[in-house]
């Protein structure tokens, strides 16, 4: 679509992540690729907890059980602020500088978390007169495990100072959710900082529909994604308990997808036949939610607010399928899922809502009636129509 990108990332010697989808390099194999290394603490973290270099990486929330841990957690939350990747943000401004100066590039843009990266380019707004866009995938600051960490005031402060100066000094801000988010937002930036808003979107190839797939034997209940003590999945098994018991015969089962921790698999299991596939890839975990008669997600509890929307929600979305999100009715995730007339946003507690809704989709499923949304209402979150939105803010700065 007119844009060539050129990308400056960590090198894979020195990333430490939890999980690796390999089949996504085939996406991104004709995109030229600059990496540079730096000493990643997170890999000596999982080496010390899990015995590897990759296991033990957080996802989602810090764990604090053993004695290490809370002296790792006391550190990171302390000591590498604003993340504990800030390590990579001098080799890797070195590194642009040097690809800014071959290139000439026509705009930058940062993309967090993790929000060193937004360093990055605060520091090469210094330098160059080029457009910089700050692209926040998730919340700085107000990200809510950060809630949980034994941080102190000086760190907190250094956080806020650090988010502060990236809002004030780019050129337009990004994030992937509107509602509350901008307003929060917008207090730590100039009053003349401009916001946009682009969702996570879906690759709509992905989603070729296959309507005349055979019934499932059983009826199917898919969760995908990472689950974590900040979701309200006690809830759900609560509500899914009660509704076995009113359908004993209902034949029904669970597929988990994704990183759940098996203490969280047990959890399904004493409730509802489960099967847990574990982590998969992105294609094969897409097969799993398009198998699926009724999908679930749990919103991330955000201390009262509503400004975090999961890319996989759109994915969801994509598949046709009826969702149950346990979360705020009133969120921005409430009101995206509102494009479709079989998903519901529930909230965590509304035990009876939750189990009649459970109802409402087996006894159409049972029926050999499945309910099925319109894909038309969610056109504009396909990846497609998220590009030319990038577009046309990236011509506008």
């Amino acid at each position: 679509m007119g844009y060539a990108p050129v990308v400056l990332t960590v090198s894979t010697r020195s990333a430490a992540y939890a999980k690796l989808d390999p089949t996504l390099n085939s996406l991104v194999a004709n995109i030229e690729t600059h990496r540079v290394r730096f000493r990643n603490p997170l890999g000596w973290y999982s080496f010390f907890t899990k015995g590897d270099f990759r296991t033990g990486v957080p996802q989602g929330q810090v764990e604090q059980k053993s004695l290490f841990q809370k002296i790792a957690g006391w550190v990171r939350a302390n000591l590498f602020v604003p993340d504990a990747r800030k390590g990579w943000v001098m080799p890797a401004y070195r590194k642009a500088i040097s690809i800014i100066e071959q290139y000439d590039p026509g705009v930058i843009i940062t993309t967090g978390p993790p929000h060193s990266t937004h360093l990055i380019g605060s520091k090469l707004k210094d330098r160059f007169a080029i457009p910089w866009l700050a692209d926040f995938r998730d919340p700085w600051t107000d990200l809510f495990y950060l809630k949980s960490l034994p941080r102190r005031a000086f760190a907190i402060q250094k956080d806020q100072k650090l988010e502060r100066q990236v809002l004030q000094a780019a050129d337009a801000v990004i994030t992937t959710t509107a509602k509350n988010f901008h307003q929060q937002l917008q207090k730590k930036a100039a009053k003349t900082q401009k916001f946009y808003t682009l969702y996570n979107g879906f690759d709509a190839s992905l989603f070729a529909q296959n309507d005349t797939k055979p019934k499932n034997e059983k009826f199917t209940i898919v969760f995908s994604g990472l689950l974590t003590e900040h979701q309200a999945y006690p809830d759900f098994l609560q509500s899914l308990s009660g509704f076995l018991l009113q359908n004993p015969n209902s034949n029904s089962c669970c597929v988990l997808v994704g990183s759940i921790a098996p203490k969280m698999v047990a959890a399904f299991a004493r409730v509802i036949p489960t099967t847990n596939l574990g982590y998969v890839s992105h294609q094969q975990a897409i097969v799993q939610i398009q198998q699926a008669d009724l999908l679930v997600n749990f919103s991330f509890e955000q201390a009262g607010q509503s400004s975090m929307v999961s890319g996989k929600l759109f994915e969801y979305m994509a598949t046709r399928k009826p969702i149950l999100n346990l979360g705020d009715p009133q969120s921005e995730a409430a009101e995206l899922l509102a494009h479709g007339a079989y998903n519901r946003c529930i909230a965590p507690t509304d035990h009876i809502s939750q189990m009649q809704f459970l109802t409402t989709v087996y006894e159409a499923w049972h029926k050999d009636k499945p309910l099925l949304n319109d894909t038309q209402k969610i056109s504009a979150f396909s990846r497609a129509s998220t590009t030319k939105g990038l577009i046309q803010i990236l011509d506008g700065l």
